[in-house]
């Protein structure tokens, strides 16, 4: 999130995850994938692709940037995908 964020009139986030290293860390349990080689080779992918790395995706870290646009998170206590 940052100044782009502000184009909208409102946000609502579903099931976000809270850092780019945790959702990587989960790939195993959603996929069903091992993890080697996947737990190495899909953070390289995204790097190559988008130029980021998953210690750089932080949107926890980067909620307060949102203000003043109303954000709506929606998640559940018992999501054991997301916690």
């Amino acid at each position: 999130m940052g100044d782009g964020l502000h184009q909208f009139r409102a946000v609502v986030a579903d099931s976000a995850f809270g850092d780019g290293e945790s959702l990587v860390g989960r790939l195993d349990r959603w996929f069903r994938l091992p993890r080697w080689p996947f737990s190495w080779t899909v953070p390289l992918a995204v790097q190559a692709v988008a130029g980021l790395a998953p210690r750089d995706v932080a949107p926890l870290q980067r909620v307060a940037a949102a203000a003043p646009t109303p954000l709506f998170i929606i998640h559940g206590a018992d999501d054991a995908g997301i916690p």
